[in-house]
């Protein structure tokens, strides 16, 4: 029994089986104690107990005293006088159970009780690990034992049953009556509470717990069966669990493709057969039918509405109707009756304009109009729940593995969510999310460009040279790695212009800036069939509001792998670049379209992929943006952007050119970009630039143009204005940010870092400079200078302290402290990457190297890069630091002290 019960207790169990006249009482007794009840939860041990107690056994014929609507006779024949007992004196007319029930109902009572205590005691308030076996496995089988128990003593006590010899003796009524009674306070008062808590965490829980949740619902159903419950808690279980069941749980047999996708895991299991829970509802459905034309179902209804949808029920519950009763007609028929609806208010009378409508539209406007003006229609007979006329289904993995869906829905698209099917044609599906109160359309992939258009795209952009005006736009674009063709120039500034060009056949556009010179291609995206530009490729990436770092198509973890070109060369961009050039969402395949209905109009998601360089990534990730379509001579569109999390709403506004304004409240952001050489602007972007991309740095001015505010959200950094060009540091308090000049020894020992000094307010006893470092920047070269690439996902994910490393400058301004191991291996690797004369300063901080515990992810990732920029540095001077690397780190943890400086060495 998958090791659930010890090599003594099998050997009873196996004992007990051999007794059959008492093997009920002693396997119900013996699986009661506090030591054998979770070995209920083994499904081998759960078919052997069921076999054992609902197997009738050796049948027996009619006794002659056996009587209709009478309690059977106390004594039916002698006691059998040798052992092993002949094989008649051991049968019975109805099975071992009932004879059970009438000979000695007491030890099952002590048996019930003994179950009711364990449940109580090993309730562990989730259902999760139910396929595993377990504690709440054990409990959901003893609750489905105890309610076919509890129909057997149903059946024993029912002075209407016809069959002879079926009512309990006098002698033991009572013991049947204080059975029931124990059993009714389990299946009444204990379990409904207790399985409805393990619901509604399930619910709250990821979709891995859907089969579990299954398999609380087909109990709730079990325990409905017989009549231990109240008429409208047993209506709410049984139209709960057959409607959730019927839209969550696949009954058809398991499929021989292993690729193919099933609605819940393939080992989960419901508890009880499909035979038996489909009996099970057969036997109800007059009950729920007959409640349900009564007007006494109406809150069980919105409760399994409630429950399919994900959304709380309503304060009052709405009057179901039953559609037969409310239209009689030939269609109503057609399609059966217990169909159930909410009611409406009566159709307006007909008028004189009807005569002038189709005979289409009339019929359509005729059949079944209350359904037509109801969104849900529950249907008893087949176990349906409709919206629109559409069965609801879960929704396919075309649209949750689409990353805008994860990014609308968040932790809800991990789970299984409920949509009715509104159109699926060739170029787009189109559904409902209930519960999500969603529409999406997956769009198919846009067709190729034509060979006509490729054509007038070629010469568009054909003798670029003669077209370029300015030379300083002609330098930047020789050094744009992009591998784009560029046209003319479009539109052209003192700091910016924009050029037009063609990329993989593709219409582009190349934002040209002229500090840093630096081009950012843009190429053509699809959202549903509106086309916008989205960032492709950055030469430098500080100055791109594109962070650069992945955006997964799947969610669920599965490798389309049919969707990739194994013929199309991996594009690897360098130290300091931005590159999406290959498999980046919306550029050539589905799109997936969210809308949703407000009441000022239906709003549609505006996918991160679409606002890619043309916000920055901090938003992009701190909040979600929606839009209302263009009407009228409207020029440009408006993002409403609400935050994910806890945080104040911002508005977008984009023109006709595609250029935007960001504002919050009162406050606007200000493009660091746009600022000319020389100006304040100009300055302090130079100085933020230092400390992250200007993808995560937002600057925010009032109403005067002056700037207030600044955050850099992903080092948890931020600044408040405390005077002219001077920023107050809210984390280092008494320190500022300021466009004052930096004394020449502060700025010597801040160079090598990613990051700048504060000056402080006053020098009373602190630092006169504190240099705050990015902890998420990491060493590397392009074309032999010194770069820090800020968006590397493997590097970010290994940072898990702080994002910022301040060193203390000593007032001498002759040296710095490191307050870490990590800020002393920053401090030890940037200067060693810096080279030159900073050589000579990683040596002085090795000392501080020294460590006996084992290094942290970040701290253990530093010493990979510290090889990595060591690696072909031949000169003397990295040898000096090689050495005194390996006499700080000789006596430290085997982390450190292991540090060869060889290629093979890795963090």
């Amino acid at each position: 029994f998958d090791g659930s019960l010890g090599a003594a207790d099998a050997e009873l169990v196996c004992s007990y089986l051999t007794a059959p006249y008492l093997r009920i009482p002693l396997l119900l007794q013996f699986f009661s104690a506090p030591a054998r009840f979770a070995a209920l939860g083994c499904i081998e041990m759960q078919r052997v107990l069921d076999a054992a107690l609902f197997e009738p056994g050796a049948y027996a014929s009619p006794d002659p005293a056996d009587a209709w609507f009478a309690p059977a006779p106390e004594k039916r024949h002698n006691a059998p006088s040798t052992a092993p007992a002949p094989k008649e004196k051991l049968s019975t007319t109805l099975g071992l159970l009932v004879n059970e029930l009438h000979r000695s109902p007491d030890m099952l009572v002590a048996a019930a009780k003994g179950f009711r205590t364990r449940i109580s005691e090993l309730d562990p308030g989730t259902s999760r690990g139910v396929a595993e076996g377990g504690h709440a496995a054990a409990i959901l089988y003893a609750l489905r034992l105890l309610s076919r128990l509890d129909g057997y003593a149903a059946l024993v006590q029912d002075k209407e049953t016809r069959v002879r010899g079926s009512r309990v003796p006098e002698v033991s009524a009572a013991g049947v009556a204080e059975l029931r009674g124990v059993l009714g306070g389990i299946l009444r008062d204990d379990a409904p509470p207790m399985l409805d808590r393990w619901l509604r965490r399930s619910a709250a829980e990821s979709r891995d717990s859907l089969a579990e949740s299954c398999a609380v619902r087909a109990v709730l159903a079990c325990i409905a069966r017989p009549p231990c419950l109240e008429d409208d808690a047993r209506c709410a279980s049984v139209v709960g669990a057959q409607l959730f069941l019927s839209q969550n749980w696949n009954f058809a047999p398991p499929s021989k493709n292993p690729k193919k996708k099933t609605v819940v895991k393939e080992r989960a299991s419901l508890g009880t057969t499909h035979s038996e829970l489909f009996g099970c509802f057969a036997t109800l459905r007059p009950f729920v039918l007959a409640l349900a034309r009564d007007g006494k179902a109406d809150a069980c209804f919105e409760d399994a509405v409630a429950a399919l949808t994900n959304v709380k029920p309503p304060a009052e519950a709405r009057k179901w109707v039953e559609l037969e009763g409310a239209h009689k007609g030939w269609a109503t028929t057609k399609r059966c009756a217990g169909r159930f609806t909410p009611k409406l208010p009566p159709p307006s009378e007909a008028k004189a304009d009807d005569a002038k409508l189709s005979y289409a539209a009339w019929l359509a406007g005729c059949i079944d109009g209350l359904a037509a003006a109801s969104d849900v229609e529950i249907n008893l007979m087949t176990c349906e729940f409709v919206v629109r006329s559409r069965k609801l289904k879960i929704l396919e993995d075309d649209f949750t593995a689409r990353s805008d869906f994860a990014e609308c829905f968040g932790a809800e698209a991990s789970r299984e969510v409920q949509c009715a099917e509104i159109q699926t044609s060739e170029m787009r599906k189109l559904r409902r999310c209930v519960g999500l109160r969603c529409d999406v359309a997956l769009w198919a992939a846009p067709p190729p460009i034509s060979k006509s258009e490729r054509a007038s795209l070629m010469a568009s952009t054909s003798g670029a040279a003669g077209l370029l005006s300015s030379s300083w736009v002609s330098a930047a674009l020789k050094r744009d790695g992009s591998g784009a063709s560029w046209g003319r120039v479009l539109q052209e500034d003192a700091g910016t212009a924009v050029v037009s060009g063609r990329i993989d056949s593709r219409e582009c556009r190349g934002l040209v800036l002229r500090e840093p010179l630096s081009v950012q291609v843009f190429a053509r995206c699809v959202h549903g069939r509106r086309e916008g530009w989205t960032s492709v490729f950055a030469s430098d990436a500080e100055v791109s509001l594109d962070d650069g770092l992945p955006i997964s198509d799947d969610v669920d973890g599965d490798d389309d792998e049919e969707d990739e070109d194994p013929s199309a060369p991996p594009v690897v961009a360098e130290a300091g670049e931005l590159d999406r050039r290959s498999g980046f969402a919306g550029l050539t395949g589905p799109s997936l379209v969210v809308t949703r209905s407000t009441p000022e109009g239906v709003e549609r998601l505006a996918p991160s992929y679409a606002l890619r360089g043309l916000l920055p990534a901090a938003l992009l990730a701190s909040h979600r943006f929606w839009y209302r379509a263009k009407t009228g001579a409207a020029e440009s569109v408006v993002l409403e952007g609400a935050a994910r999390q806890n945080g104040p709403s911002i508005t977008v506004s984009i023109d006709a050119n595609g250029a935007a304004t960001v504002k919050r409240g009162d406050l606007r952001l200000v493009d660091l970009r746009a600022g000319k050489p020389g100006s304040p602007t100009a300055a302090l972007a130079c100085r933020l630039i230092k400390l992250d991309s200007l993808a995560h740095v937002l600057a925010w001015a009032d109403g005067s143009g002056t700037i207030t505010r600044i955050e850099l959200p992903r080092l948890e950094l931020s600044f408040d204005a405390s005077g002219p060009q001077r920023w107050a540091s809210s984390d280092f308090h008494g320190y500022d940010l300021t466009l004052d000049a930096t004394p020449t020894q502060v700025a010597k020992l801040a160079a090598p870092l990613p990051g700048v000094a504060l000056a402080a307010e006053s020098a009373f006893e602190r630092s006169e400079f504190v240099i705050v470092s990015s902890a998420l920047a990491k060493p590397g070269l392009n074309g032999g200078r010194l770069v820090a690439e800020r968006n590397d996902a493997k590097w970010l994910s290994r940072v898990a302290g702080g994002k910022v490393h301040a060193y203390p400058v000593h007032l001498s301004q002759s040296w710095v402290t490191s307050p870490s191991l990590a800020a002393t291996l920053a401090l030890v690797g940037w200067r060693a990457a810096r080279g030159l004369d900073s050589l000579a300063g990683a040596c002085e901080a090795c000392p501080a190297m020294a460590s006996d515990a084992a290094l942290l992810p970040d701290e253990a990732q530093w010493i990979g890069a510290l090889e990595d920029v060591l690696a072909d540095d031949r000169t003397v001077d990295a040898d000096v630091l090689r050495l005194r690397v390996a006499l700080a780190t000789r006596a430290s943890h085997s982390d450190a002290a292991a540090l060869s400086f060889t290629p093979t060495r890795r963090a």
